[in-house]
C-alpha cells in the first residue's frame, strides 16, 4: 500500500510494510506501524520516478504474501 499527501509545504508518500524497502531507497524514513516507512519531498528537491515506482512495486509485493 502507498499513501501519498500533499500539503503546501511537502508530499509525503508512506509505504506500509515500507521498512522492509529500505535498502531500495535509502530515504525511507521509519514511521507509525505497520513498518510505515515515509519519504518526503520538498520544493527543490529533484523526484525521478524510479525512486517512488520501484518502492511502490515491491511495496504491493510485500503487501500480497500470505
Amino acid at each position: 500500500m502507498v499513501l501519498i499527501l500533499i500539503e503546501p509545504q511537502r508530499l509525503l508518500f508512506g509505504f506500509w510494510q515500507g521498512q522492509r524497502l529500505r535498502q531500495i531507497e535509502p530515504r525511507l524514513r521509519p514511521a507509525g506501524k505497520y513498518q510505515m516507512a515515509t519519504l518526503e519531498l520538498r520544493e527543490g528537491m529533484a523526484l525521478a520516478r524510479q525512486p517512488v515506482a520501484t518502492p511502490a512495486q515491491e511495496a504491493a509485493k510485500l503487501d500480497w504474501v500470505v
